[in-house]
This record gives C-alpha cells, sequence and structure tokens, in this order.
C-alpha cells in the first residue's frame, strides 16, 4: 500500500519531535553540574520513551499537585487520560533546571533510571515509565502508570474514616509491603531520601496481598555517588529527615520509615490527635527523650520502629531490609 502525503508528514512530524527530545536530552549531559552517571544510565532509554511520547493523544483530569510556597521547585503533576488506549495516566511536568541537583535530574533523570532497574527482573515495585515528551512551553512531560488506590497516607486516612477497619493484619500488610519497596531500592543501590506514606502508591489492597510501588525519586541518589553529595544541599520533607540530615546512606531511609511505621498506628488508634502525637514523637527524637503513647507501647511493631528512629545512627538498622527481616509476620 502507497503512503499517502499526510501520512509521510505526520511521520516527518514525529521524527522531528523524537529527535528533538533526544538532542535536547544529550545537550543536558553535557551542561548540567552534578552527578553524571544517572544521566548516561537514561540515556539509552531517551529514544524509546520518547518514541511512545509521540502516540499519546492526551485529555486532562485532574491537577494532584504542584509548586508551593514550602517546596517552589516541585514539579506539576497531573491525572490525564490517553484517548487512544483508554487508559489514566500521570503526567509530571518538569522545568528544565540544570542546576546542582535540579528538577531535571530528579525528576525526569532519576525517574528513568531507578524504574527500570527496580523493574528489570520483573520487579514491580517502581512505577511504568510510558513514555517522555515535551510541553508546547518547552517543559519536560514524563508519563507514569496510574494507581488507582492511592497512597499509603490516603489510604490508611480512608480505611479509618470510612470504617472499614484498619485492622491489625490490614495494618501490618501495608506495613511490611511499605517497607519491602525500600528495601527493594536499596539492593539495587537507590538511596531514596524522601521516604514518607505519601511516597507509596497502592495498586490493589486486602487484608493478605498488596499490590504497590515507591514513588518520587527527585532526591534519591546513587550510594555509589555518596561523596559527591557530602556538603551539598537538598531539599526533602523535614518530618522525615534524620538529626544527621538527608545523607545518602540507608540510615537515612531507615530513619523516614520508622516514622511512616509510627503514623500508621497513629492512624489506627489517634485519628482525631494525629497531628499532636506525631509531632511529639518527633520532638521526643530531637531531644532523645522519646516518649511513646500507653496505648501503643506494648504494640509489636514499636521495638521495631524505636530501633530505626534512634538519634544513633550506629544504634538503627543499617537497611531497609534489616529493619523488614526483624518486623513480625504475624500481629
Amino acid at each position: 500500500m502507497a503512503i499517502t502525503q499526510r501520512q509521510r508528514e505526520t511521520s516527518n512530524t514525529a521524527d522531528l519531535a523524537i529527535n528533538h527530545i533526544c538532542e535536547r536530552f544529550a545537550q543536558a549531559t553535557t551542561l548540567a553540574p552534578i552527578v553524571k552517571r544517572q544521566y548516561q544510565e537514561a540515556l539509552p532509554h531517551v529514544y524509546a520513551l520518547a518514541k511512545r511520547g509521540v502516540t499519546l493523544d492526551i485529555e486532562f483530569i485532574e491537577h494532584l499537585q504542584g509548586p508551593s510556597e514550602k517546596c517552589p521547585l516541585a514539579s506539576k503533576v497531573d491525572r490525564v487520560e490517553d484517548l487512544r488506549s483508554r487508559t489514566f495516566l500521570i503526567r509530571k511536568t518538569i522545568s528544565e533546571d540544570l542546576s546542582e541537583h535540579g528538577a531535571l535530574y530528579g525528576g525526569l533523570v532519576n525517574t528513568i533510571v531507578w524504574s527500570h532497574k527496580m523493574r528489570a527482573n520483573g520487579d514491580t515495585s517502581a512505577p511504568v515509565v510510558v513514555a517522555i515528551a515535551l510541553s508546547e512551553t518547552g517543559q519536560w512531560e514524563i508519563y507514569l502508570e496510574y494507581c488507582p488506590q492511592n497512597n499509603f497516607w490516603e489510604k490508611a486516612q480512608e480505611l479509618v474514616k470510612n470504617k472499614h477497619q484498619l485492622t491489625d493484619k490490614m495494618l501490618l500488610t501495608m506495613a511490611r509491603a511499605f517497607v519491602a519497596l525500600v528495601a527493594r531500592a536499596h539492593q539495587v543501590g537507590m538511596i531514596h531520601r524522601d521516604i514518607k506514606l505519601s511516597n507509596g502508591v497502592i495498586r490493589s489492597l486486602s487484608e493478605d496481598a498488596i499490590d504497590c510501588a515507591l514513588i518520587d525519586y527527585d532526591f534519591a541518589a546513587n550510594a555509589l555517588d555518596a561523596s559527591y553529595f557530602v556538603g551539598r544541599s537538598t531539599i526533602a520533607t523535614m518530618p522525615y529527615t534524620p538529626p544527621e540530615g538527608p545523607a545518602v546512606k540507608t540510615t537515612t531511609d531507615v530513619y523516614a520509615l520508622g516514622i511512616s511505621l509510627y503514623e500508621l498506628l497513629l492512624f489506627q488508634k489517634f485519628i482525631t490527635t494525629f497531628s499532636q502525637k506525631r509531632a511529639e514523637l518527633i520532638e521526643g527524637i530531637r531531644n532523645r527523650e522519646i516518649k511513646i503513647p500507653e496505648e501503643l507501647r506494648s504494640h509489636p511493631l514499636m521495638p521495631v520502629i524505636l530501633k530505626a528512629v534512634a538519634f544513633d545512627i550506629s544504634q538503627r538498622y543499617p537497611t531497609a531490609e534489616s529493619l523488614l527481616l526483624d518486623m513480625p509476620t504475624n500481629i
């Protein structure tokens, strides 16, 4: 069958768009004054993701997140629908910030690299990166799978507020799954540095099983590059940042996991005074005087949590995997 002029023009336009994305990305690998390893590892995936990007037919559904006064460099996040496949996607729009550990590095490069690494052997603990594109204003767009069950934070609130009961069994299923996500990240060399319940998304959940993924690699770093980041400031979520700061160490993520597990317990037992109880724990850690509510002192997860948030790094679990191995398998 002969190719029509219209088909030829469409094909040429798509090829130009793909080439433009690849050229822009290649330029970034030479300009960005940050660790080059992640750019070089992302490069082989860029062409295929750009090729998928030109096939998307996107319709906006709702805005989910964006820059704020507290985090002015945050990426814009929307839920969209690909009209061709009739599937929902997450679209993350990223400014081409080439400053040290800038938004392009974190939002685009890290997402591509770590998602592929974590999914390399059929592991589903990272979201599928569907495509990348450039917006009409020249900003980078990365398209990710949409997880319909929301994140761990929202799910815990929903289970309590809607009287679905955040049972001990459900809580333990969620807690072990969340720690397992971070353990798998550590196994491929990633230090996430922004671990919190809202950065774990749920595809499906029952009392006995959960399918979930770890997201938001904006502050993630390769364990091999730990020395590069010494003394370099980064912005993470403060309540989850250990007293020593967001160092490129597995113990940084372990501390955040301890806070996150404590939050799950607070959702179950203290939903009406959640913020107060959470603040008391964090203040207690800083002052080395942790006061645990009477109702939680005998909980099987409490010894694990206290070791995870130890002020002294040498007293913490060294990795998320060691934390997971110490967690109870039933309550």
